[in-house]
């Protein structure tokens, strides 16, 4: 099975802003177990215009995704959970309904996973027996908060007209590395 990174294209112009929030560089990391923290319906305050662009998928400063994306992503992982944020504009009585996508992290690195001194990765590669039935997830052992999906999760995104999402093809593989060998 192959992998991808899912993100937010940021290619996107006339996009709405979170009020109040002065940068969306950072993204905060939600979990399903912490499920139970988080309101079953959230509104959150944005501002904007009345042609403003809503994308599909939001990766900053959470993880938010549109009605049809959901709907993609329930078929593939019944495992996630989603809270609901209710985006409003009251400037310009505008209201969209996301969903907030609490995400499993799996340990699946590849020990062919290339670091970098300080820790951030500079090659991912999945160990594709260990990702083995997790459609949508984060991966464990990586200091930046991507979202993965499988390939068929990816599949079902191109077929659908969404706005907004850049899918990153990631390495991935399942056989012992053929440059390390047993000394046995």
């Amino acid at each position: 099975m192959d992998y991808f990174i899912i993100s937010q294209d940021e290619c996107v112009e006339n996009k709405f802003q979170f009020a109040g929030l002065k940068s969306t560089n950072k993204t905060i990391e939600l979990t399903l177990d912490r499920a139970d923290e988080i309101n079953d319906i959230t509104a959150v305050f944005v501002e904007g215009h009345a042609d403003s662009v809503y994308p599909d998928y939001i990766g900053k400063p959470v993880v938010l995704v549109a009605d049809e994306l959901k709907k993609v992503l329930e078929r593939h992982d019944s495992e996630l959970a989603y809270k609901c944020a209710v985006l409003s504009d009251p400037k310009n009585s505008m209201q969209k309904v996301y969903w907030l996508l609490l995400l499993p992290r799996v340990d699946c690195l590849s020990d062919r996973t290339v670091f970098d001194k300080t820790g951030a990765v500079k090659r991912i590669v999945i160990d594709r027996a260990k990702a083995d039935g997790h459609a949508v997830f984060r991966v464990q052992g990586l200091l930046e908060k991507h979202v993965f999906i499988n390939l068929d999760v990816a599949e079902s995104l191109l077929r659908k007209e969404l706005l907004g999402i850049k899918l990153e093809k990631v390495e991935s593989c399942c056989e012992p590395d053929p440059t390390s060998f047993d000394s046995a």
